[in-house]
């Protein structure tokens, strides 16, 4: 099966979303585990799709650095925390408890503080709401 094409990267359109979480970070650690889901296809033409910054987070956790995977390559792309925060605001209703239980099992303690950072100001949608108080409990209620 083909790679995903990489196409040209700025800090405005950069890599995030579930492509983000199945390419190793700077530690080489990765986030999910579906890399043919998400960087292959039997189309060899068909592209990663990119993010861009224009929404409510602007380009926070957004950094260029060099990938290996699937390709060595140079490219603009969202930490583990601010992929999962641009998937919640642009996934559908019904596929958001897919990410429930991503800070045990995607992020580190800071990261985890850093997509609780980026959520609270939006937490008057429903479903950024609803994932908070699943997946923040404590925190969301003030008993932490």
């Amino acid at each position: 099966m083909p790679q995903k094409i990489i196409p040209k990267t700025s800090e405005n359109n950069y890599i995030s979303g579930w492509e983000a979480l199945n390419i190793p970070n700077e530690k080489g650690d990765v986030a999910d585990w579906h890399p043919r889901t998400y960087l292959f296809s039997n189309n060899p033409s068909e592209e990663i799709e990119l993010y861009n910054t224009i929404n409510f987070f602007g380009n926070k956790g957004i950094k260029k650095r060099m990938i290996y995977y699937p390709e060595k390559q140079e490219v603009y792309i969202a930490s583990f925390s601010r992929a999962i925060a641009d998937l919640l605001v642009t996934m559908k209703d019904y596929q958001v408890p897919s990410l429930y239980g991503c800070r045990k099992d995607f992020l580190s303690e800071k990261e985890s503080e850093e997509l609780y950072n980026y959520l609270k100001p939006l937490d008057s949608n429903p479903r950024i709401k609803e994932f908070l108080k699943y997946e923040f409990t404590k925190k969301y209620f003030g008993v932490e």
